[in-house]
């Protein structure tokens, strides 16, 4: 066997090494976020199928369950059950989960001062 022929096999061998191990499927990683009945409830909200009272107990059953097992809450979960109940006209609860929200997620302050802009225009 030549010099130049073994380098060609090795050099095959490597790449067929390279598609099987690019192929292969790695160990399946839990989900970071679990976002439960989160897009259906935006989805039959914005389609008026479901009352913000009937979606707060929906997402309320859901925050339970996350904080009984120590998950973290999605982003923009809190902050949407917030402005649920301040479209309920609840305000202690709203600010309550806007703050968890900040809390969590300090970006987000921004788009929940909005909220809140927008909530004391519609007041007046």
């Amino acid at each position: 066997m030549t010099r130049t022929h073994t380098i060609r096999r090795l050099s095959g061998i490597c790449v067929v090494a390279a598609l099987v191990a690019g192929c292969a499927t790695g160990p399946q990683r839990a989900p970071l976020y679990d976002w439960g009945p989160m897009a259906m409830l935006v989805y039959e909200d914005l389609s008026n199928e479901k009352s913000p009272g009937e979606q707060i107990a929906q997402l309320e059953q859901h925050v339970a369950k996350l904080e009984a097992t120590r998950a973290p809450l999605p982003p923009g979960m809190a902050m949407h059950l917030g402005w649920l109940y301040q479209r309920n006209g609840n305000l202690e609860k709203a600010k309550f989960y806007y703050d968890k929200e900040i809390a969590a997620y300090p970006a987000h302050r921004t788009i929940i001062a909005q909220i809140s802009a927008q909530q004391q225009e519609d007041k007046r």
